[in-house]
């Protein structure tokens, strides 16, 4: 039986289904048909009539939510250099606020004075006095608990802040020590997968990347790594790609990340197809 053309009514109703099984995938393992078969869980009924068409809006799908990880994963790395660079700054200024406050006894004795004659023209007489007599005695308290000059410690520097992992992960030796935390072992690609079959790049695209066959997901990634690599993402709008010289011949002089893939369907082979 052939296969039954998608309504507009079904293809908005699949592609949010699609995009988020795709999204909750490992790319590298994920077949068509355990997106087909998630598919047709949600929406409750039998797909098979449409099977091919199906097929194809999964594949296209595929390379929108690949390109999107791949956006996102930059964006990601961007905000984490960022906290790096936030908490070195803010370590630096905790050090430097350490090391000025109150260093020495001429440093407490002048705020003291300080405090003692914001305004003098309200204190009577005696106040002041009193006041003094204080600021006098503590100076001397000071000057008496003061190490000497030769022996003067110096500030503590604080510690630095350890971030908080999201997770209690980390494996608790027996003896009550911690441990290291688990290494997450990495799943293998699927070869099986017609997602991570090998196509023939063309020749625009070779020369961009340097080989003459890979995977679509692998294409994309370095496609990507070569965009970040060279600050190619236009600032005003890091979705949009300003090509280079060795990009232009395949994309023109600039591309949107989601008609990247689009195009670059029109620059992979499989082996059967190329002449």
């Amino acid at each position: 039986m052939a296969s039954s053309a998608l309504s507009d009514e079904d293809v908005s109703t699949f592609i949010p289904i699609i995009d988020a099984i795709l999204f909750d995938s490992d790319l590298t393992t994920v077949s068509v048909k355990k997106v087909r078969n998630g598919l047709q869980t949600k929406v409750g009924y039998d797909v098979t009539f449409q099977k091919k068409q199906i097929d194809l809006l999964i594949a296209d799908r595929f390379e929108n939510v690949l390109a999107q990880r791949e956006f996102d994963n930059g964006v990601k790395q961007e905000e984490d250099a960022e906290g790096e660079g936030e908490d070195e700054y803010e370590q630096e200024v905790k050090e430097e606020v350490s090391e000025d406050s109150f260093s020495t006894a001429g440093d407490f004795g002048n705020a003291v004075k300080h405090e003692y004659s914001v305004t003098p023209s309200k204190r009577s007489k005696s106040v002041v006095d009193e006041d003094a007599r204080l600021a006098a005695e503590l100076h001397a308290q000071w000057n008496s608990g003061r190490p000497s000059r030769s022996t003067k410690k110096k500030p503590v520097k604080p510690a630095p802040k350890v971030r908080k992992s999201k997770k209690s992960d980390v494996k608790v030796n027996s003896d009550g020590s911690g441990g290291e935390r688990p290494t997450k072992k990495k799943r293998k690609a699927n070869p099986n997968s017609p997602f991570m079959a090998p196509l023939i790049l063309s020749e625009p695209l070779s020369s961009l990347l340097g080989e003459t066959m890979l995977s679509r997901p692998e294409t994309v990634k370095r496609i990507w790594a070569y965009v970040k690599e060279r600050n190619l993402q236009d600032p005003e709008d890091k979705r949009y790609i300003i090509c280079d010289d060795s990009m232009k011949p395949i994309f023109g002089n600039k591309i949107h990340m989601f008609t990247m893939n689009k195009v670059l369907a029109q620059n992979m082979y499989k082996p059967e197809e190329k002449i």
